[in-house]
């Protein structure tokens, strides 16, 4: 089992979208190897459990199992076998963990209004004021099976909508489709996706396939840095021009407020022309 020392302080704290991204990317690239090596799952990912390091990086810290989990975040079939009490589920495996990123991921996003401040979500509300009952379980696998979050549900301006809602729809299609295709073999559907092969073949396909689509959540995560790396340097350079402005002594002020308006005008326009950019980039993108 992996060291339970916690790191600097808990994702939660998030002082900004590039940490928040950075951080989770670091404790999802430490759940595969941990996945793939070792076959440990982590059962319990949460806002205290998923840390934020020295250079924002991320981990995870994996409590004694005599901690109750927090079912905030738990997936839908963890939670439909303890709530509902479904039977014949699937055996939990990585794709529940990842779920439970997804959640965190939603939360965050929705409902952060700064480190460590949180609006009372109406988006997320009833499965996170009382994640146990079976409205929460039914609305969350609602959610999970249909299509999942859209810009309505954004309570919060802290983050950019028009950049994370990609984002949380290429996350939500991939854990969508291995969702139902576990539902159509834990059914028995004859028209589900064939079983992998048995023996060793099969042990490797597996893991191709179990790579591959943590590959494609951590590319996911890594087009966004590099996206907000973008927004943020533009950000920056507008309020360097700002900054120039201020400074101006040799004209009046009535022009100076109308330079000033011109070029914050031109400055958004800007901001939102790469913001789309970047969006329409990532729908195609993946």
């Amino acid at each position: 089992m992996p060291s339970t020392t916690p790191a600097s302080k808990p994702i939660r704290q998030i002082d900004s979208e590039r940490q928040l991204l950075c951080v989770l990317h670091g404790a999802i690239s430490q759940h595969r190897d941990l996945w793939l090596n070792s076959g440990i799952l982590h059962g319990n990912i949460n806002l205290d459990t998923i840390r934020i390091g020295d250079e924002s990086q991320g981990s995870l810290v994996y409590p004694h199992e005599s901690i109750q989990p927090d079912p905030t975040f738990q997936s839908v079939m963890t939670l439909s076998e303890s709530v509902l009490n479904s039977t014949g589920m699937p055996p939990k495996d990585y794709l529940d963990d990842l779920e439970s990123f997804y959640y965190v991921l939603a939360y965050i996003t929705i409902a952060c209004t700064g480190p460590n401040a949180y609006l009372p979500s109406s988006a997320l509300a009833v499965w996170v004021s009382n994640p146990t009952s079976r409205e929460a379980v039914l609305k969350k696998e609602a959610m999970l099976i249909r299509n999942g979050l859209d810009s309505a549900d954004f309570e919060s301006n802290w983050i950019q909508r028009l950049l994370f809602l990609p984002l949380l729809s290429k996350f939500h299609r991939v854990l969508q489709c291995h969702y139902l295709r576990k539902l159509e073999l834990a059914g028995g559907d004859v028209n589900a996706k064939p079983g992998l092969t048995s023996g060793e073949d099969g042990e490797r396909e597996r893991r191709e396939e179990t790579a591959l689509i943590y590959e494609r959540v951590l590319g996911l995560f890594e087009y966004m840095i590099g996206a907000v790396e973008r927004t943020d340097a533009l950000q920056k350079r507008n309020a360097a021009e700002r900054e120039e402005e201020d400074e101006e002594v040799d004209v009046s002020e009535p022009v100076r407020l109308e330079r000033r308006a011109r070029r914050r005008a031109r400055a958004m326009q800007a901001w939102h022309r790469e913001v789309k950019k970047i969006s329409r980039k990532y729908h195609s993108k993946r």
